[in-house]
């Protein structure tokens, strides 16, 4: 087929199984690759354990690769966390750039957004 680089190539199916992942969630991979290795559903924060399987360990191979082009829709904010989840329209890291503390860490967009008026 003329590939130059089956590494590149290899990575880019893998990324291509975890969008699978990502849309179809009520398909069989989805459901036993959630239940086992990510269970808060949220694949951005899954990781690999000391017992991953080989499929797990490669999928997760090319989830920097996945991350890098992909950022979060804002909705309701209650899911994105301000410091930490790509979601600004940043071309680099899709992330606030300035510092936060300790305490702030943990803050979700919905503290930003007014419930009201949605602004």
């Amino acid at each position: 087929m003329g590939f130059r680089n089956l590494h590149f190539f290899n990575l880019a199916m893998l990324a291509k199984q975890l969008w699978c992942i990502l849309c179809h969630l009520e398909s069989l991979l989805s459901l036993v690759l959630r239940a086992k290795y990510f269970p808060s559903g949220d694949l951005f924060m899954a990781s690999i354990g000391s017992r991953s399987s080989f499929t797990w360990s490669s999928v997760m191979a090319a989830l920097d690769l996945f991350k890098g082009g992909c950022r979060r829709r804002v909705g309701s904010g209650s899911l994105i966390r301000v410091w930490l989840d790509p979601w600004l329209p940043r071309p680099r890291s899709f992330c606030p750039i300035t510092l936060a503390s300790a305490e702030l860490r943990g803050l979700y967009v919905s503290y930003l957004i007014d419930q009201d008026s949605g602004e």
